[in-house]
């Protein structure tokens, strides 16, 4: 007899651990700046739940197949209230905080609406962080992008079972449990093989992160036949609920989750799972824990508290100017997150979320709404409002394209030098008054060609072999800049702070007849020998494997920086300096007889503690271009380092940039009405077009001086 599964009665106590869990990452994050675990027990409830609920009705006799019922119903469960709170952010960056109005951040707005956040944190570089003024507001959305992605599975997962076994709808559970147990085990181990070699990708991975919602899932199937007895269910709540207080204080599970750690706090809920009741008389006593009318209300707002309260925190550390809230700071970030949480339960989440039950085969959900719709003014003013909604996602999604769009066409676009000297401005040129250029928006998004065209080896890329080819542009396979004709060949060799010369070099290259030819890969200089130890083992396999092509394709020239800053650990007052590794490097070119081209380089710009600082922020956010710059003595020694080693080569120079970036005194973070920089360290690719004529005599000099050896 194919009798449907029926749905279990209501607990009320998991809709209290939901509460307990939220409430504990909202507590932990503003008090502690640590993981509690909360999220990964919401995690392992998402999967008991909804993919519990879906696998029941798939299982029914009467189920409908069509997918569009559960994905509508889950978007208007969740995005009324995403949608309100990412809006919120980015109106708030725009009018009040400058900090915000970034592009990663609006790439991020855009991620997050279309559930996919974690992976473009993951793509950013974004490692998870504690609350700080530096710390994107919408980082805390990777848990929902997982949450969103699982929800697509479990709906296809639960209605591909349905139509498998439609004929025999008992037999979904049966084939459901050992296919989600063994997909709980893959994805377990993914974690524990993930984490010990990027532990970033495996916070924030769904595949590292699917063991603890279909381990959910799992339990919903099997909870029936896995009852912990009567007489231990209350040592076993009991164990359960210390177990999910006690995360926060014994695991970093920044460091740790979703690995082997987190089976404390999913194993916690699983207790709590499997001794729980929905009959109050047969609930353990310390289930009042979670029964209790705090702990429900906690549980019907946890979703809208937990989207409102990491914003609201992130922007308290900036008003305050505090990087750790204060007692009195952090219950009053508490209290708000409260109120917004209650607020947008009441106004967006309950009143907008789909009402009506799940429809059956034969029914029509479409054609009742639509009458609903002409009869019912409380129909129209929902409708409405989910239109509202749906107008401000579409907004959100488009907000990264456009700023893509805004980026591509100011890289396209050259700024006048008559109103936009840049460099020149250090040596006479007349400077008008002009908004600084490019936007702060997109300066730190535009980057040199040769990495944007895959002429660059990045840190996925084989570091024994070097990028000669374009991998994503064939109608110009070769990676070849300037006069791809020339007879005159020169290589680009290091990492990005060699890279953003590519520029400048592609323009000379054509304007000269100069065949330029990047050989770079990211966060790689061009160092070799034992002290080269300092970077990474794929950088010096790079590197050497650059030295071999070099050694077997000999260039014209090849250029190359020759400084680095001395480590900012002990603060300022440590200039730049010629490492070893960089000494061993030339050792290898003058062996193979290839002059070098040396560049010194460009400043780091760091705060009086020694951190990294961005210029462009920083005028963004203070409004004070004096205030933003650096002091000279803090990026540069007295002289050249690299000269007087260089001078010792034949062939081989190195070009004092200092005077190209600085005046006497300061480096500073805008010059000729152009940003220098596009993040600390790194220059922008419109002032370093600025710097193209200089760069060019220069290495012409240096080409004539060679040729005439």
């Amino acid at each position: 007899m194919n009798t449907p599964v029926k749905s279990p009665p209501h607990r009320a106590d998991l809709d209290g651990l939901r509460g307990l869990a939220i409430a504990l990452v909202v507590v932990f994050h503003i008090f502690a700046g640590r993981v509690s675990g909360g999220v990964d027990i919401f995690l392992l409830l998402s999967g008991y739940f909804f993919l519990g609920s879906q696998l029941r009705y798939a299982s029914r006799v009467d189920a409908s197949f069509n997918p569009f019922w559960p994905i509508w119903r889950t978007l208007r469960r969740l995005v009324p209230v995403l949608a309100a709170a990412i809006a919120a952010v980015v109106s708030v960056a725009y009018v009040f905080l400058p900090q915000w109005f970034r592009p990663e951040i609006l790439h991020q707005a855009s991620a997050s609406i279309a559930y996919v956040q974690n992976w473009s944190l993951y793509a950013q570089g974004a490692s998870y962080d504690v609350a700080s003024d530096g710390v994107s507001p919408l980082q805390h959305l990777w848990s929902m992008s997982v949450q969103g992605q699982f929800y697509l599975f479990a709906i296809a997962f639960s209605l591909l079972l349905g139509l498998a076994f439609r004929r025999r709808p008992h037999l979904v559970m049966t084939v459901a449990g050992p296919i989600l147990a063994l997909i709980t085990a893959a994805s377990f181990a993914f974690a524990l093989f993930l984490g010990s070699r990027d532990q970033d990708l495996n916070y924030y991975s769904t595949y590292s992160r699917a063991w603890e919602l279909t381990l959910g899932a799992v339990l919903a199937i099997y909870a029936s036949t896995l009852r912990i007895p009567r007489r231990t269910r209350g040592a076993a709540m009991t164990a359960g609920l210390f177990m999910v207080a006690t995360t926060g204080l014994l695991f970093d599970g920044a460091t740790q989750f979703p690995g082997p750690a987190a089976l404390y706090p999913i194993g916690a809920a699983a207790l709590i799972i499997l001794a729980g009741s929905a009959d109050d008389a047969a609930a353990p006593a310390s289930a009042a824990v979670l029964t209790n009318p705090v702990s429900q209300w906690l549980g019907r707002i946890s979703y809208s508290l937990y989207v409102w309260h990491w914003p609201i925190l992130i922007g308290a550390t900036i008003v305050s100017g505090r990087q750790t809230p204060s007692i009195a700071l952090g219950l009053a970030v508490l209290a708000l997150s409260l109120l917004a949480g209650q607020a947008s339960y009441l106004i967006l989440e309950r009143p907008l979320r789909q009402h009506r039950r799940r429809p059956r085969a034969g029914e029509h959900p479409l054609s009742d709404a639509w009458a609903a719709l002409r009869s019912s003014l409380q129909a129209r003013v929902r409708a409405a409002g989910g239109t509202a909604v749906a107008l401000v996602a579409i907004g959100l999604l488009a907000l990264s394209p456009s700023v893509t769009a805004y980026r591509d066409s100011a890289l396209a676009q050259p700024l006048d030098p008559a109103l936009y000297p840049g460099a020149g401005a250090l040596h006479g040129a007349p400077v008008p008054r002009a908004e600084a250029m490019p936007s702060p928006l997109i300066v730190s998004e535009m980057y040199p060609v040769v990495g944007g065209q895959g002429c660059m080896s990045f840190y996925f890329n084989d570091p024994t072999q070097v990028i000669t080819h374009q991998y994503d542009d064939q109608a110009m396979p070769e990676c070849v800049y300037g006069d791809p004709a020339g007879e005159t060949v020169v290589y680009l060799i290091g990492g990005s702070h060699a890279e953003q010369w590519a520029s400048p070099l592609d323009t000379i290259g054509t304007r000269r007849g100069i065949k330029v030819i990047p050989l770079l890969r990211q966060g790689c200089p061009f160092a070799l020998g034992p002290q080269a130890e300092d970077y990474s083992p794929e950088c010096r396999r790079f590197n050497e494997t650059v030295i071999g092509h070099i050694a077997a394709n000999p260039p014209d020239a090849v250029v190359s920086t020759t400084t680095r800053p001395l480590p900012f650990n002990d603060g300022p007052g440590r200039p730049d300096y010629v490492p070893e590794s960089y000494v061993a490097g030339w050792d290898a070119l003058a062996e193979a007889n290839i002059p070098f081209f040396g560049l010194r380089d460009s400043p780091w710009h760091i705060d009086e503690a020694g951190h990294p600082i961005s210029p462009v922020r920083c005028v963004v956010e203070l409004k004070d271009e004096e205030a933003c710059a650096l002091p000279r003595e803090w990026a540069y020694a007295p002289e050249d380092p690299a000269a007087e080693v260089l001078r010792s080569y034949p062939g081989m120079i190195s070009i004092d940039t200092a005077d190209w970036f600085c005046t006497p005194d300061s480096c500073p973070a805008i010059v000729g009405n152009i940003y220098v920089y596009r993040d600390d360290n790194h220059i922008s690719e419109s002032y370093a077009a600025t710097l193209t004529d200089t760069l060019d005599r220069a290495l012409m000099t240096f080409l004539d001086t060679i040729a005439a050896r």
